[in-house]
């Protein structure tokens, strides 16, 4: 993480743009796309992104500009009748799932 935050800062000190390189998807059905490259950079995006929403909400309580982060993080989906709460990035893998699940939801 460390590397990446240095190569960002890097790239803006220098008057460059930073290149990410390619994320490629594959589009499973209407709804879900399968991460078929660039797992690591999502992960590092999604945890920067979870830190940034933990150091906001910490900084400015009760704020009027906060910006809601989670709306990117997490969505309502209707099933059955029900509005159930999606998580936008989920992990092929249980413990890893897990993991992203419980940094979204603030633990």
């Amino acid at each position: 993480m460390n590397l990446f935050l240095e190569d960002i800062d890097t790239s803006k000190s220098e008057g460059e743009n930073y290149y990410i390189g390619n994320i490629i998807t594959y589009s499973n059905d209407e709804i879900e796309h399968l991460l078929v490259d660039g797992q690591q950079r999502i992960t590092t995006l999604s945890i920067l992104f979870l830190a940034f929403r933990d150091f906001q909400n910490e900084m400015i309580k009760g704020s009027k500009s906060l910006k809601n982060v989670d709306e990117h993080l997490k969505f309502n989906q209707q099933h059955l009748g029900k509005e159930q709460i999606q998580h936008r990035l989920v992990v092929a893998n249980t413990s890893g799932d897990n993991f992203m699940k419980n940094l979204i939801c603030g633990n």
